[in-house]
């Protein structure tokens, strides 16, 4: 790696670490381009030869949170001695979740942080939601044998994923518990012993939640590409 491309990297971080907590606090629509250069203590034009516009930022972040949340969850579910259990994987990527505001504000479609940006969501589901409890989880964990193949595919998914939405919004109306992680504990230990099993295919469960994840975050990348140059400022940047 040049010295070019560290001080890159090393900028790009800069700006990054200034505006997530600009956007988580403010929103995407009151946060501007000044605000964020002023925070990370360069010019507004330095930041246009990062990133071209305050959406191309948001998108790096929301890409970045999801990253983080996959490796999470990788490293949780391999060093419990329980596994891919559903038990495991809904409470670890709950908790995970919830650790990290921009990707939780999309997946609830949270406007007062998200603002005009979820226009850009408007031809596609939420990329958080490629990694909820949707259908083609509850399939692939029903063939691996860790979830009660009885249980209709698409009721459960429905379900999992209403609990999942209603988890992520309920601090609007009520203050949350100081211990987090119980919430994502307390369900899960309801969903294991109403849908789980006793035994599974630990490795066919790793590998098909590692194949919806992989899908998932090539999904978002790709649609969080940004296809212009470094210096072209797109509309709405203030």
């Amino acid at each position: 790696m040049n010295n070019d491309t560290e001080r890159q990297m090393r900028r790009e971080k800069q700006i990054l670490d200034a505006a997530r907590p600009l956007f988580t606090r403010f929103g995407f629509d009151k946060t501007s381009v000044e605000d964020i250069a002023r925070e990370a203590g360069i010019s507004k034009g330095a930041i246009y030869l990062s990133f071209s516009s305050k959406q191309a930022m948001f998108d790096r972040l929301i890409t970045m949170e999801t990253e983080q949340l996959v490796q999470d969850l990788f490293d949780r579910l391999d060093h419990d001695p329980e596994g891919y259990t559903i038990f495991n994987v809904y409470r670890y990527s709950l908790t995970s979740l919830m650790q990290h505001p921009l990707l939780s504000a999309l997946y609830t479609r949270n406007r007062a942080i998200m603002g005009n940006y979820m226009l850009r969501m408007a031809d596609h589901a939420p990329p958080a939601m490629t990694f909820s409890f949707g259908e083609d989880f509850v399939r692939q964990f029903q063939k691996a044998g860790m979830i009660d193949p009885d249980v209709d595919t698409t009721a459960l998914a429905y379900i999992l994923v209403s609990m999942r939405y209603g988890l992520m919004r309920i601090h609007e109306i009520m203050p949350p518990p100081e211990d987090v992680g119980a919430i994502g504990h307390v369900m899960a230990l309801m969903l294991g012993r109403a849908f789980g099993t006793e035994a599974g295919n630990q490795q066919a469960a790793k590998e098909a939640l590692k194949a919806l994840m992989t899908q998932g975050l090539s999904v978002l990348r790709k649609m969080n590409a940004d296809p212009h140059k470094a210096g072209a400022k797109n509309a709405g940047d203030t």
